[in-house]
């Protein structure tokens, strides 16, 4: 039997959630902002985390066969459905977040590499076969003269020319 302060609990974080399920189903993401859906996201957050204070013993893996908690397989379902509701949730926000903040994304590439590191790379392939090497692991960034230059500028140790 559930008790009356678990079931008042579960009721409120039930309505909380299934209240941002309506929002998501009954609004387009795409409108708000960046900061609006990661405050959006924190509070759901802050519920999952009510969720897992008071439901969490009924969410964790059992220990052993005969473990006392899942005596209470009413109490575990329930708090199995919200856990549920609340990953949909979070899985929709975290997705509609991604595609929006993608765009102001680059790809990074080897000029991205702080010269420490790049002088790390060159220190690993010096010899006489250095700059074939170097030349070899990166064809494509090595066309252009700002990046040799670059190259040249982080490895004073190391015989590349351009």
């Amino acid at each position: 039997m559930v008790s009356s302060s678990s079931e008042r609990r579960y009721d409120i974080i039930r309505d909380q959630l299934n209240a941002y399920a309506l929002f998501l189903a009954e609004n387009d993401l795409s409108q708000f902002d960046l900061d609006e859906l990661y405050t959006m996201l924190r509070s759901i957050d802050r519920w999952g985390k009510h969720l897992y204070r008071f439901f969490g013993q009924y969410l964790s893996p059992p220990k052993n066969k005969v473990d006392f908690r899942y005596c209470h397989d009413e109490e575990r379902e329930r708090a199995l459905h919200l856990k549920s509701i609340l990953d949909g949730l979070q899985s929709s926000f975290r997705t509609h977040i991604n595609a929006v903040s993608r765009p102001y994304l680059r790809p990074l590439t080897i000029r991205d590499m702080p010269n420490k590191i790049l002088s790390k790379i060159f220190e690993c392939v010096k010899g006489s076969k250095a700059s074939t090497i170097v030349i070899s692991m990166f064809p494509v960034v090595l066309a252009t003269s700002r990046t040799c230059s670059l190259y040249v500028n982080a490895s004073t140790t190391t015989a590349v020319t351009c």
